[in-house]
């Protein structure tokens, strides 16, 4: 938990949400941002952040830009199941 605070503390919520509006047809950027928010997103702190950064629309358009692709589903479902487990976000 202290290095995903430690990421976020520096910026890396902010650079992945990023990566994934720049890049948004690259579908390795988009599998690798959702699996990274995914990861971030296990603490709850950082379930705030992730939400008022706009990682929750990131994770949603690289779901429907990249709906063949089986590793952007399911790390995209996975991010917004964890940040979906946070009254706070609401």
């Amino acid at each position: 938990d202290d290095n995903k605070v430690s990421i976020t503390s520096v910026g890396g919520i902010s650079s992945v949400v990023d990566a994934m509006r720049q890049y948004p047809l690259e579908v390795e950027v988009q599998h690798y941002g959702c699996w990274a928010l995914t990861n971030l997103a296990v603490n709850d702190d950082n379930k705030v952040s992730i939400a008022s950064m706009g990682g929750i629309s990131s994770v949603v358009e690289a779901m429907h830009r990249h709906p063949q692709d089986s590793k952007v589903q399911n790390w995209g479902t996975s991010a917004l199941r964890i940040l979906a487990d946070n009254s706070n976000n609401n």
